[in-house]
């Protein structure tokens, strides 16, 4: 938290992991009267649904490499009424997009137009280098800032730290986290809070951030003739399927052959035409292994060796 500027501490909420974090926030947001979100046609597979699970409306905005486009978002505003945006501004899971400084000014020019309350999804913002300015500093009277320390840190470190517009929002979140989880888990805050003080965080991201480039790198070497969408330090990539090839029909045969990876349609918000798959660098526990399963996927990636069950 920070790179968040103005915020005072009252505001600032200790959750159980980000997933945790989204869901009570989203179930105050409609005891406030939310009804529809949008969100990239790509997004965290939770946020569905936990959607389904609060009735809320889930409403997917297109997307190119650089992220949800705002003029997409600004037409849908126009048709009906969206309560709430949600975005991963840096990195996204799963695309490996980076909001622009010019995206992000457009869609907080689209939020304060029509009224949006903003959640800021941010769990790979150590591993930018381009320090770019958080959605809750341009809007932090309506945007809220999740930040976990699963993705940069470890994965079984279930602890996120909550942004909220006002002191009077923290109050109202803090009753949902209450009934939902009563609390933080207190040792791994503790962890977390040491390392903090002792300055060990910013060591292990970067000693996380390095592998991660260097794993990337290998992944661009053999993908190299692919349609591929990819951050330097990010611990997945985005690999686009040929014209006329269904991305389940290739997750699906990838593991066949060993190889786990994750469909498009895991995180659509809408019927897309657009297929790919998210590759995960981090799986692999070697690089070796990781070396292997990525050549693995190239070969079957190739023109022709792909078979699609559905007639295009």
């Amino acid at each position: 938290s920070s790179k968040l500027t103005g915020l005072n501490s009252d505001q600032l909420l200790i959750s159980s992991g980000a997933h945790s974090a989204l869901f009570c926030l989203l179930s105050y947001l409609k005891r406030k009267g939310a009804k529809t979100i949008a969100a990239p046609e790509f997004s965290y597979p939770g946020l569905r649904a936990m959607a389904e699970q609060l009735q809320l409306d889930v409403v997917g905005i297109s997307m190119d490499e650089q992220g949800i486009i705002p003029e997409q978002l600004q037409l849908q505003c126009a048709k009906q009424t969206i309560d709430v945006l949600y975005v991963i501004p840096n990195i996204d899971n799963p695309t490996t997009a980076t909001l622009s400084v010019q995206r992000r000014e457009s869609l907080i020019f689209l939020a304060n137009q029509y009224d949006l309350t903003i959640i800021e999804d941010d769990p790979y913002y150590q591993f930018i280098d381009e320090k770019l300015p958080s959605l809750y500093n341009m809007a932090s009277d309506r945007t809220w800032h999740i930040a976990t320390i699963s993705k940069c840190l470890s994965p079984s470190l279930r602890v996120a730290y909550v942004a909220s517009p006002n002191i009077n929002d923290a109050l109202g979140l803090t009753e949902e986290m209450r009934i939902s989880h009563l609390m933080a888990p207190p040792l791994m805050t503790a962890v977390v809070s040491h390392w903090i003080r002792h300055h060990k965080i910013d060591e292990i991201t970067q000693a996380i951030k390095t592998e991660n480039i260097r794993r990337q790198s290998l992944a661009q070497s053999i993908f190299q003739q692919s349609d591929i969408a990819s951050h330097p330090a990010s611990p997945h990539l985005w690999l686009r399927m040929p014209h006329g090839y269904k991305a389940l029909d290739f997750a699906e045969q990838a593991s066949r052959i060993g190889v786990s990876i994750v469909p498009s349609t895991a995180f659509v918000m809408f019927r897309s035409r657009s297929q790919a798959v998210r590759i995960s660098l981090g799986a692999s526990s070697d690089y070796e292994s990781l070396n292997q399963g990525l050549t693995l996927l190239s070969d079957l990636y190739r023109p022709g060796l792909i078979r699609s069950k559905t007639i295009v």
